[in-house]
């Protein structure tokens, strides 16, 4: 199993970076997995009829905001435990297949990590030997201002676009600042994604 997150402002493109990575592993021989540090607050957003994007947008991110915060000062940890539960399960998930084996090929699982947003989040990502990306797309976005925008779960990215992290803060960092180049970003991705997964295999083998 591999991991590779994701990091950058809120619409920087994170999501669209993870699908481009998805599809370009999968018809490479791989099994993607996409997954969220915030899976648990999107599916009882939807819950509310709360959704990321359209009428309902302003709403979807002011119960995640909210209600994760609230869980983060019960548990600093509290979304980092619960993807390090779901990263086991779906270790041992591919140490199954691999121990039963069968007629197929085995196809290595590559677990996408499309809203990495603290620090912590960060560490974990890394004591899994994971690999992490930044999504650099600050001169694109139109709503810089937003009061969401204050919220500390845009902080990490914040610092990061403005050079107050250092550089090694993440292991690759990719351009979406052009709005009319999002094939282009999307290409860069999935190759440079691919290339990473597949030599850390080499290190292994």
């Amino acid at each position: 199993m591999k991991i590779i997150a994701f990091a950058g402002l809120a619409q920087a493109g994170k999501t669209t970076a993870a699908q481009a990575a998805a599809a370009h592993l999968f018809n490479s021989g791989f099994s993607p997995v996409v997954e969220q540090f915030a899976r648990p607050l999107k599916e009882a957003a939807a819950l509310l009829g709360f959704h990321k994007g359209g009428d309902t947008d302003h709403l979807y991110r002011w119960f995640c905001q909210m209600a994760g915060e609230r869980a983060r000062k019960e548990d600093p940890d509290w979304f980092v435990n619960l993807m390090s539960d779901r990263l086991d399960v779906i270790a041992q998930e591919e140490a199954d297949r691999l121990t039963l084996g069968g007629d197929g090929p085995f196809h290595e699982t590559v677990v996408l990590i499309d809203d990495m947003r603290f620090m912590n989040e960060r560490d974990k990502v890394r004591a899994y030997a994971g690999k992490t990306m930044f999504v650099s797309s600050e001169r694109r976005l139109p709503d810089l201002g937003a009061e969401w925008r204050s919220h500390v779960s845009e902080l990490m990215a914040q610092q990061y676009e403005h050079g107050i992290l250092p550089d090694d803060t993440f292991d690759m960092t990719v351009s979406n600042n052009d709005p009319k180049g999002i094939e282009s970003f999307m290409n860069t991705v999935a190759t440079t994604v691919l290339q990473t997964v597949v030599s850390a295999r080499e290190e292994i083998l």
